[in-house]
């Protein structure tokens, strides 16, 4: 009942245990997803035995996902500082430090310029900082129309950046999941995750070719895979 609860509350996008993809992102939602970082390292099998995890994710995924979607339609954009330093996963450091913000506060910062009106203080001042990206990035906020032809009314163009984002997510990861299933890998899927199951030395570097093989597919910038076992505290 309180996972229901909670997937309803995320984005105001309906997702629940028995409807797990929700409808603005494309996201798989399910029991795993809800839990904590360090609850997750608790989870048991059938027989009450620990399950080791090690999680694999895309480095910085939104700022990547972001930065691929402004190359793939400007290709010459990727020449430009934003992208350089997102593709060395160092944007919240620079956005931190431009704003004299400590790392955590600059990520939401970053989340309110992508979710913000082309028009709002976020959009100007990510102009100022970033200059010709930011301003193709307004453009993408302010589209009449989305990708498919559809009208948009104005106080939901600004949505449409990060719908795009997070489907574009989703479906890579869909089928990093397919990739895994059909090698014979256990894992739980987590957005822009895979919390593989009890892997050797061998094994956890064919998840991680496995993965970079897959992106490579999707993307147009340089981009990192970070890989951590995830421990108990005791």
């Amino acid at each position: 009942r309180s996972i229901t609860r909670r997937s309803r509350e995320q984005g105001g996008a309906r997702s629940d245990a028995y409807n797990p993809s929700d409808s603005f992102g494309h996201r798989l939602h399910h029991p795993f997803t809800y839990l904590s970082s360090e609850i997750r390292a608790y989870i048991l099998d059938r027989k009450g035995n620990p399950i080791r995890f090690i999680e694999y994710d895309l480095a910085n995924s939104l700022p990547a996902i972001f930065a691929n979607m402004l190359v793939q339609k400007i290709p010459s954009i990727r020449s430009t500082y934003l992208i350089g330093i997102i593709e060395e996963c160092r944007i919240y450091e620079d956005l931190a430090s431009k704003l004299s913000l400590i790392r955590d506060a600059a990520k939401k910062e970053l989340l309110h310029f992508l979710y913000s009106m082309s028009a709002s203080s976020a959009q100007k001042q990510f102009e100022e900082l970033y200059g010709w990206p930011a301003v193709e990035t307004g453009k993408l906020k302010s589209r009449t129309f989305d990708d498919n032809g559809y009208y948009v009314p104005f106080n939901k163009r600004h949505t449409l950046l990060p719908k795009e984002m997070q489907r574009l997510e989703s479906s890579i990861f869909r089928e990093i999941w397919k990739l895994l299933l059909s090698a014979g890998f256990v894992f739980l899927p987590v957005h822009d995750a895979c919390y593989v199951a009890d892997l050797n030395r061998s094994a956890k570097q064919r998840v991680l070719n496995l993965m970079k093989m897959e992106l490579r597919k999707y993307m147009n910038i340089k981009f990192k895979i970070k890989m951590k076992i995830i421990k108990r505290d005791v």
